[in-house]
């Protein structure tokens, strides 16, 4: 499987191998590690800064004991390469679905426990939606291009929001941050707070209006 086939739901929380030697030796080389050598494995996951992410996790180990291991040096330093990397060097890697990592690798569940996400605003439930995939950013599925009704000017404006969650009182509307400004209304500023619909009837997804600003979670 390659990088640029899949959808974000095909690799997150998902244990992964790769053997393609050009691609292990780009790895080793942009982590700065000479020891890592195909295969190499690791662990996907969506990270708030740099989206779709995979936590390099090294080669598994076997121990005097012929149990398999993760190096320590991998469950405490950050080894992760971003999406962008991961496309610049076209990577190859095969999905371990067939195989119990974390019963069968000591230290899997350390990196799967620490890597699970926090549910705040039913936010998952967004992240499973497929209908909203076509409005996805790549790189960040959080990230949905909408659109932006200027009624009066008859102005049909797109911005991106990033979805932080579903509104308790009105589930069919989902509570954004702009990440851009309008160019035609002062009152959609980038960071501000706004709700978010999708529309079956025409299959579109768009700003309902404002909200108020959040508190930090």
């Amino acid at each position: 499987m390659k990088i640029s086939e899949i959808n974000f739901r095909d690799v997150d929380h998902k244990w992964i191998g790769i053997e393609n030697k050009k691609n292990c030796k780009k790895i080793a080389k942009k982590l700065k590690n000479k020891d890592l050598i195909a295969p190499i494995f690791g662990y996907f996951y969506i990270d708030e800064d740099y989206g779709i992410t995979l936590k390099v996790v090294g080669n598994i180990e076997v121990d005097g004991h012929k149990k398999l291991y993760i190096n320590a040096l991998f469950l405490d330093e950050d080894y992760i390469i971003d999406y962008d990397f991961m496309n610049k060097i076209k990577l190859e890697f095969e999905i371990l679905d067939d195989i119990d990592i974390s019963s069968n690798i000591e230290g899997a569940h350390i990196i799967e426990n620490k890597l699970q996400y926090k549910n705040v605003n039913n936010i998952l439930e967004t992240r499973s939606n497929n209908v909203l995939d076509k409005f996805r950013d790549d790189k960040y599925p959080d990230d949905i291009e909408v659109e932006l009704e200027h009624k009066e000017d008859e102005i049909v404006e797109h911005l991106w929001v990033t979805i932080e969650g579903i509104m308790d009182t009105r589930p069919d509307l989902m509570i954004c941050k702009l990440n851009n400004s309008s160019e035609y209304d002062d009152s959609f500023k980038e960071g501000e707070y706004v709700a978010v619909k999708y529309y079956e009837d025409d299959d579109a997804v768009r700003i309902y209006g404002h909200l108020k600003k959040r508190t930090e979670e």
